[in-house]
């Protein structure tokens, strides 16, 4: 199924960028036909993502004051949206059932709502409706997996961070081990390295644990992974917590209670956090590739992001 994302329902007043295609009027009817014929041609089906980003709807593009369900200080600009009455709400209502109505005239085969993101959720109820068999708290070890009788292996066993020192130090941290929990700080000085999509999250989620956190990125920009409207948000709360956020510097050493930066800056520092990017964890895919018909997907084949991952996995599944 091929599916067109972040289609605009209401036009100007829920528009996110300013070349995101548009489903509000039956004006577009004919063009997103010839899209779906098309789709349909290659023996695929078609759908649609219907799209209100509400709070976050873009002013600069539409011009008009953003709506929410509540008058909340959320947005990177400052600007507070205006709370949604009964009226309002219809008025949304409709905009998606219109949109869900041209969409089937346009020859699609189906809608998606974006209202919410259960994707483990589904995940739970499908795996256990198919009798997948799940064993948690084990490694995957190529003994256990020889003499098995499986026909085939798919390796998904993720990627490791890049650590900038062979040195083992109890103070030089990856940012995985903190986002997955393992460990826990408080009124500490922490210097994240690397600015992007989790070096941002890790701060966030350090900083309001009550540590003084900085983040250190060589680009001029933060968080240029991500995508605009989660982008935003992410900087406004960087904000609201005193991240210090140092960009177009890089790390050129690592003392034992503080950092130097390129050009001679010094942080002082109790924990260095490492967010530099990831590599692949093909270790388990090695030993292996000889003996069985072995597939790589997800940050195994390339680091990258849960879409990315869940369609290697999709797509290695269909081949199988």
């Amino acid at each position: 199924m091929i599916t067109l994302e972040n289609m605009c329902i209401i036009y100007r007043d829920a528009r996110s960028g300013a070349t995101q295609p548009r489903i509000d009027s039956d004006d577009f009817i004919p063009g997103l036909s010839r899209i779906s014929n098309g789709i349909h041609l290659f023996g695929s089906y078609a759908s649609m993502e219907l799209t209100h980003p509400g709070i976050f709807s873009e002013t600069e593009v539409s011009g008009r004051h953003p709506v929410g369900p509540s008058p909340l200080d959320l947005r990177n600009d400052g600007m507070i949206p205006r709370e949604l009455d009964e009226k309002g709400i219809g008025e949304i209502v409709e905009g998606f059932a219109g949109a869900a109505s041209r969409a089937k005239a346009a020859g699609y085969d189906g809608v998606e709502i974006e209202a919410a993101h259960g994707l483990l959720e589904y995940y739970d109820h499908m795996l256990r409706k198919l009798g997948i068999e799940i064993k948690f708290n084990r490694e995957a070890r190529p003994d256990d997996i020889r003499g098995s009788g499986f026909d085939a292996v798919i390796v998904a066993a993720g990627s490791r961070c890049y650590v900038p020192t062979t040195d083992r130090r109890n103070d030089i941290i990856s940012a995985k081990k903190v986002l997955e929990r393992r460990l826990e700080f408080k009124g500490s000085r922490i210097v994240v390295g690397g600015g992007g999509l989790v070096g941002c999250e890790t701060a966030l989620y350090l900083t309001a644990q009550g540590n003084d956190v900085t983040i250190v990125e060589m680009m001029p920009q933060l968080a240029l992974d991500m995508e605009s409207l989660s982008r935003g948000h992410l900087l406004k709360e960087l904000k609201r917590y005193n991240v210090t956020m140092i960009t177009r510097k890089g790390i050129k050493q690592i003392h034992e209670r503080h950092i130097t930066l390129e050009g001679g800056d010094e942080i002082p520092m109790d924990y260095l956090i490492v967010a530099f990017g990831e590599y692949s964890d093909r270790s388990l895919y090695g030993e292996l590739k000889e003996d069985y018909e072995t597939y790589l997907v997800g940050d195994a084949s390339k680091a990258g992001k849960i879409v990315d991952a869940v369609s290697s996995g999709y797509f290695t599944g269909r081949m199988i």
